[in-house]
């Protein structure tokens, strides 16, 4: 059952995100920190905000959710994203741990997105195993 969902969700990553095929994609959290930046100056109508890299910022959070969503049948997932919670708040959660953790800006995105997650829903209640 695991192998099934990693496969699902690496194949669902290749179709979402083709670039990730060729080498573009989102290596680290400075690049990632960079684009959310603009769909926080977005939501906020501070300043004039590059639209193109917020839209990346949102897609690629919405992703990790998606894939969040996937795996939620998981006995053992460590996040509980409660329903809800709209694209705009996860950008902010991830921009906040993004800005708080600057030595972890090297890491993959993805694992950052995922702790940006965890930190902010950890489950709170124990599943029964299967």
């Amino acid at each position: 059952m695991k192998k099934q969902i990693l496969t699902f969700v690496v194949a669902s990553l290749f179709m979402v995100y083709p670039t990730i095929a060729f080498g573009v994609h989102y290596s680290d959290g400075n690049l990632l920190q960079e684009v959310c930046s603009e769909a926080i100056k977005l939501f906020d109508s501070r300043d004039e905000a590059d639209v193109f890299n917020a839209g990346n910022c949102f897609g690629y959070i919405r992703a990790a959710n998606d894939m969040y969503e996937v795996m939620v049948n998981n006995s053992n997932r460590t996040i509980c994203i409660p329903s809800g919670i709209s694209g705009k708040q996860l950008i902010r959660i991830v921009d906040k741990y993004l800005k708080e953790h600057p030595e972890k800006l090297h890491n993959v995105a993805t694992l950052l997105v995922y702790e940006a997650f965890q930190e902010s829903f950890p489950c709170t209640e124990q599943r029964p195993e299967k």
